[in-house]
Parts: structure tokens; C-alpha cells; sequence
């Protein structure tokens, strides 16, 4: 006889636990229409009190079961269009400080200027510039500029204006900027000039980064399987990207031409978009301004090929001899491109439909099937959509 250890007894639950918990979690995070699609057929919950609100006395078959039906065209199926949209972060600038200088230079001797910068915003600096305008200048001098330690820029100077930039990266808390100027000509000559120095920070203005549209959706306009929100900006300064949120989710963040159509798919069930109030937000990084027109919102039915369900059931003798109405009940779960659905008894039986104004999102429709083409065994209803798509998940048979 084999004795098995004590973790040989433990090592098969325990993979059967963590198994069970793997699953859970991937139902959990899974989303709930997939979940659905995952979970077995199951009653249509709060039965009882459908029956009572339709005066059903006995449930014959029921599932809440998430299916699509019918097949969908890739048309736009409902849009809605916004008012035009600036947002503007621009860089701007302003002289933090002036001043005159009259650097002198020889074979003995270099010349130099110290500027402080301090007390800037770092954060929202694009650049530091310095602007130099030569208006004398004798002989050969060159200039050497430095920002903490690190040079920027060494060349001759001359007569004229000249721009020196000082990159983000090398500013501090504390911003020493040093001048050098160093002597080019012979060693019996002595070099002077004129020049007034202007330090301008590029900075970004707050001006009006945002702007958001306010969009109410009913279940009836939440149709499609995906979105596309489109736009044309007739302006763009692309220094910042261009953000859309949809109720605070970021669903674009690009820097964009302008005169250029920009158009952003995403999938409905992952766009953000629910019943009720929505958010669109535009949103210029800094840098950024933009001004978009033509802006519209249209929900699409992605092209799909056509889709059917079988349901079946039995029905007791004594129930088809007794009762004068069979009723089925269809709940509509979602609309992705309106249309009729069909509901086929059998393989010979007839066709009944539900219109297109007959379904709506969240709701129960209803038809009575004639009984005599109903038998006792193995009824097969098939539920399908000529002209439409549909995500139905309530299906019943009853009584009344």
C-alpha cells in the first residue's frame, strides 16, 4: 500500500481552488455583455412578478440568456451633431528683465555679466530667451553664455539682433546666467560694444484649456456597436495636444493639422457613453489652440453577418388543451440597428414580428402564437431580424 504525503492529499484542492478563483476574477473583470455570453442560460429574473404585471398564470419556458439576432449593414443608425469647439493654452511671453551693457575686451583681458533669474515658474516656462541688439561694436569680440555651468552658446558677435535660447531642462530654483566675452582681435587692440539685453520668459497662458458639450442619451439613442466622433479643426497650433474625454475618459490625445478631417472610433460598450447626461470634453495641452467646427457625434452599426437563435420547449397535453392564450415575451436588451424581428414556429410553422416601433431598449414585447401548431415535445421558436440587429436578453413563454 501506497501512502501519499501530507502535501500530495492537499496539492490537488488547492489547484482546484485557485482554478475556481482564476475564474472569478475573469468574470469579474470581463465586460458584463461578454460575461453574459460566458454564463449558462438561466431564468429570467423576478419571474413571478413579470407574470403578475402581465397577467401570465403559468410559465411554460424562460431564459435570460444575452444573444444577438439579425445582422447589421454598417450604416449610421442615429447622430448628433455639437456646437463648434475653442480651446486655446498659447505660449506667451514677457521681458522679465532690461539692461545696457558695454563690455570691453583686450589680449589681457575678458568681460563678463552676470544675470540672476529667479522666482519663475518652472513648471509652466516653455523657454528663457536672451535678446541681444548690438548697436556698437569695435573690433572682433565673441560671446560665450552660460546657465549654471552649462554653455548655450558660443559665437561672434555683430552688429544687430541676436537670440540666444535657453532650454527648459537647464533652469533651477535659482538661474545664474553668465556672459563671457572674450577678445579676437590683435594684442595691440582693445574691443568694446553697445548692447542692450533683453531676458524674455515663453511661458504658457491658461486662457481657456477646456470647453465641454453636454449630451442626454435615452436608451432608445444608445443604439450601434460603435461610435465615431468627427471633427474639423479650421485652426491648430500644434505646440500641445489636442485631449477628448468622454465623461472623463481620455478616448483621443493627439497634436493635429488643421484643414485636416479627424475622426475617432471606439467601440460602444468601451466608449464611456451611458444613459442619462454625457460629457465631451476638449482639452488643449499647453502649447496648444484649436478651434474645431463641424463636430458630430454618430453611433454606427458595425457590418455583421446575420445571426438567429433556436429556443425550445415542451408543453404539457393538459396545457394545450386547457388554456385558450400561449404568449411569448421577447425583452430587448439593447438596439444596434433598428429594424423587425421575426419569430418562426418550427420549421413549417408561421412568422410572426414584432415592428420596429414595437421594440424598444429595456422593454417586453409580446405576441400570442396560435396553439395548433404547437405540440407537446421538442416546440423550436427561432428568433431572428431580417432588417436589424438586436441584443435581446429575456425570452419567455406563458399562460394566461
Amino acid at each position: 500500500m501506497v501512502k501519499m504525503s501530507k502535501k500530495a492529499q492537499y496539492a490537488l484542492p488547492i489547484i482546484l481552488v485557485s482554478m475556481i478563483g482564476l475564474m472569478l476574477i475573469y468574470l469579474i473583470m470581463v465586460h458584463p455583455a461578454e460575461r453574459a455570453e460566458l454564463l449558462p442560460p438561466v431564468g429570467i429574473p423576478e419571474e413571478d412578478r413579470l407574470m403578475e404585471e402581465v397577467g401570465g398564470k403559468k410559465s411554460l419556458f424562460s431564459s435570460g440568456e444575452f444573444v444577438e439576432i439579425g445582422h447589421a449593414t454598417g450604416e449610421i443608425v442615429f447622430d448628433y451633431e455639437l456646437e463648434d469647439a475653442y480651446v486655446n493654452y498659447p505660449i506667451k511671453e514677457r521681458v522679465l528683465d532690461s539692461m545696457q551693457i558695454n563690455p570691453r575686451t583686450s589680449i589681457l583681458r575678458s568681460d563678463s555679466q552676470t544675470l540672476l533669474i529667479r522666482n519663475i515658474d518652472i513648471e509652466n516656462t516653455n523657454d528663457l530667451s536672451l535678446r541681444l541688439n548690438v548697436t556698437d561694436l569695435k573690433g572682433s569680440q565673441k560671446i560665450e553664455v552660460s546657465i549654471n555651468e552649462t554653455i548655450v552658446f558660443y559665437e561672434n558677435i555683430e552688429i544687430g539682433e541676436m537670440e540666444i535660447t535657453i532650454p527648459k531642462n537647464l533652469l533651477e530654483e535659482g538661474n545664474e546666467v553668465v556672459l563671457t566675452f572674450n577678445h579676437r582681435g590683435y594684442f595691440w587692440s582693445r574691443d568694446y560694444s553697445n548692447i542692450q539685453i533683453d531676458i524674455v520668459q515663453a511661458y504658457y497662458s491658461a486662457e481657456k484649456p477646456t470647453e465641454s458639450k453636454t449630451i442626454p442619451l435615452s436608451r432608445s439613442n444608445l443604439v450601434g456597436s460603435e461610435i465615431r466622433l468627427s471633427f474639423f479643426p479650421t485652426e491648430a497650433i500644434e505646440e500641445g495636444e489636442l485631449i477628448v474625454k468622454i465623461n472623463d475618459r481620455i478616448i483621443f490625445s493627439e497634436r493635429i493639422e488643421e484643414n485636416e478631417l479627424i475622426i475617432i472610433s471606439e467601440k460602444l460598450y468601451e466608449s464611456g457613453l451611458r444613459v442619462g447626461q454625457n460629457e465631451i470634453v476638449f482639452e488643449a495641452d499647453k502649447g496648444g489652440v484649436y478651434n474645431l467646427t463641424d463636430i458630430k457625434l454618430q453611433f454606427v452599426a458595425a457590418r455583421t453577418p446575420v445571426s438567429e437563435h433556436v429556443y425550445s420547449f415542451d408543453i404539457e397535453r393538459k396545457d394545450l388543451e386547457t388554456w385558450d392564450d400561449i404568449v411569448l415575451g421577447v425583452r430587448t436588451n439593447r438596439i444596434i440597428q433598428p429594424g423587425y424581428i421575426s419569430i418562426q414556429v418550427g420549421v413549417d410553422g408561421p412568422t410572426y414580428y414584432l415592428s420596429q416601433e414595437e421594440l424598444v431598449a429595456g422593454s417586453w414585447s409580446y405576441l400570442t402564437l396560435e396553439k395548433h401548431h404547437l405540440t407537446e415535445w421538442g416546440n423550436m421558436i427561432t428568433v431572428g431580424s431580417p432588417t436589424g440587429r438586436y441584443r435581446i436578453d429575456g425570452f419567455i413563454v406563458f399562460l394566461r
